[in-house]
């Protein structure tokens, strides 16, 4: 199998002065920096492109369940031609790094599932952070053969 690898405009992202550095220094990514609508009635922010998106929080802050439960949330995922039937398992790879870059802290999950409703379908990862803090996520996504990157930045914590 011979793998195509398409990368999109990967943020750039600024290390932090210090691993206790403020709430304001984490640079997270607003999704509205994207182009990105999918073609139904989405609610949501998305970021990326139509090869591959993510619905991230309008102001980059992750909460999910709290610190008690991993700050446990669910990602949602959408391309242009997603069929839920066809790609029951998305092969969706999200690996996450706590920065500043020297932190030791990272996150990986493998294991991604679909979601449709009326007019739509997406794919779906469980996400859990063992600590709060700025966190740099990379995301690939494999689809006959084509790679598909995206990063983003989100800040986790009891906001």
């Amino acid at each position: 199998m011979i793998f195509h690898r398409l990368t999109f405009p990967i943020l750039c992202v600024a290390a932090l002065s210090a691993p206790g550095a403020s709430l304001g220094a984490c640079p997270v990514t607003h999704p509205l920096s994207s182009p990105v609508v999918p073609p139904w009635n989405s609610a949501g922010n998305w970021y990326g492109s139509e090869a591959l998106a993510v619905r991230l929080p309008q102001d980059g802050k992750w909460i999910g369940l709290g610190s008690r439960h991993n700050f446990r949330d669910k990602l949602w995922f959408w391309r242009r031609g997603y069929d839920p039937g066809a790609e029951p398992r998305p092969n969706l790879v999200l690996e996450g790094r706590k920065l500043p870059g020297d932190s030791k802290e990272t996150v990986r999950v493998r294991r991604a599932t679909n979601a449709s409703g009326t007019g739509w379908d997406n794919m779906l990862m469980l996400v859990e952070f063992p600590s709060a803090g700025c966190w740099r996520v990379d995301v690939t996504y494999v689809n006959a053969g084509i790679e598909q990157e995206l990063t983003f930045v989100v800040d986790v914590g009891d906001h």
